[in-house]
């Protein structure tokens, strides 16, 4: 008989019509419906088959007859995949938080640290609040950032080609810089403490070999769409606030140092919030999407769409699809579909400027070498070599990342026809 050793949780989360329960394993969640729910609570009871198979045809009301190959047939192909019947993981060891692919975590901040701040931020997030708060500051973001930007393009730095930066402006840009990606995850953390999901920390990682701060609030996916979109929403919300705030500000500064530092920090702003409602990267506007047209696992099924249309177009190409993946994909859902075409769409319009990228960083590496021979290390001068060196860790490890993946995919091929 089958026995459950992996650490888990399971509890029924808030959604409209079927019954539907969050199952957690190994701090990885899972959507599962009412029958495996009750799979796995007799198990837990150690129920024999007997008392199981008894059960199971009382819930069904008589509409299915369960028996000992149904069972067992559900048992290995629905609830054994999600690791319940493994080891649970050793004590303080490491884990990946799920479904967001960040690597290397340090926790910088723990829940209750930040408790009192989100007792207090944790209002911003009622419904009513947030819809007001969010569209006003949206609308005043969209009105002003052309005008502030385009008054204050002309500084004196871009009209006399010099570096004016000095440490005032590092000690001032860089901590300000950081607070603002700070406040985009308290965002998320205060909202998810709104609708009562304690956050666990704020922390640090890689995605896709780039630095990012995350929150992790797995708990939210107990909570309606709704409520998670509002969430999602949460670190760009903070940030459209604190826009507003610095266009006000601005208004009644003279210092050149500050406002320069301030107008990089607008740009910024505005740049992590496009990016992040990009949802073609697992940032906030993937899980947006995923929300808001109940479309799980998104990536997932945006890939086998795409393998599945592939497969249609070139009977003969080598590819193995997972029946029972394609099982619980709709393969005719039109947001689905939408965001499949346009994601590979994105993907080859994106590469051209891949190619520019590493162009630009091998030519931008022999300049370093120059500046660093005549011995500049100005400010200026050091964020350019971080950048070029970054841009160029960047594009080795993507390079060795993905060829390492297509060497072993061509490798399996080949094994397949031997």
């Amino acid at each position: 008989m089958y026995e459950l050793t992996a650490t888990y949780t399971i509890e029924e989360i808030d959604a409209s019509g079927k019954k539907k329960f969050l199952l957690t394993v190994n701090d990885k969640p899972y959507y599962v419906g009412e029958l495996v729910y009750l799979i796995i609570r007799f198990l837990s009871e150690k129920k024999s088959t007997d008392e199981m198979l008894e059960s199971l045809n009382i819930w069904s009301n008589n509409q299915y007859k369960f028996t000992k190959d149904t069972l067992f047939g559900i048992i290995e192909q629905h609830i054994k995949p999600l690791g319940l019947f493994e080891k649970a993981l050793p004590e303080g060891q490491k884990k990946q938080l799920p479904l967001t692919g960040i690597q290397g975590q340090w926790t910088l901040v723990k829940f209750e640290h930040l408790r009192i701040f989100l007792e207090v931020f944790k209002y911003a997030f009622h419904p009513v609040v947030f819809t007001i708060l969010f569209i006003g500051s949206a609308s005043v973001n969209y009105f002003y950032v052309n005008q502030f930007l385009g008054a204050n393009t002309a500084t004196t730095a871009a009209q006399t080609g010099e570096c004016l930066r000095n440490a005032n402006y590092v000690l001032l840009f860089y901590p300000l810089a950081f607070m603002v990606l700070f406040f985009h995850e308290m965002g998320h953390a205060a909202a998810s403490y709104m609708y009562g999901v304690k956050p666990k920390n704020i922390g640090f990682g890689f995605y896709l070999a780039l630095p990012v701060l995350y929150a992790d609030i797995t708990g939210v996916w107990k909570l309606n769409r709704w409520k998670r979109t509002i969430i999602n929403l949460g670190g760009i919300y903070m940030q459209l606030l604190i826009n507003t705030v610095i266009f006000y500000v601005l208004r009644y500064l003279t210092d050149s140092t500050v406002i320069e530092v301030l107008m990089y920090i607008i740009i910024l702003n505005m740049g992590t919030v496009v990016i992040n409602l990009n949802p073609f990267f697992r940032f906030d506007g993937y899980w947006i999407y995923s929300d808001l047209f109940n479309l799980p696992n998104l990536r997932k099924q945006s890939n086998v769409y795409l393998l599945k249309a592939i497969k249609y177009l070139f009977p003969k190409a080598p590819i193995n699809l997972n029946e029972s993946a394609l099982k619980n994909i709709n393969l005719k859902n039109p947001f689905l579909i939408v965001y499949s075409v346009l994601k590979y769409a994105f993907f080859i319009y994106i590469a051209k400027f891949i190619v520019i990228l590493i162009a630009q960083s091998i030519m931008d590496l022999g300049l370093v070498f120059s500046q660093i021979a005549a011995m500049d290390f100005s400010i200026c001068a050091i964020e350019f070599y971080a950048k070029t060196f970054f841009s160029l860790g960047v594009i080795t490890y993507f390079s060795y990342k993905y060829t390492k993946v297509s060497r072993n995919y061509v490798r399996n091929i080949r094994a397949q026809k031997v």
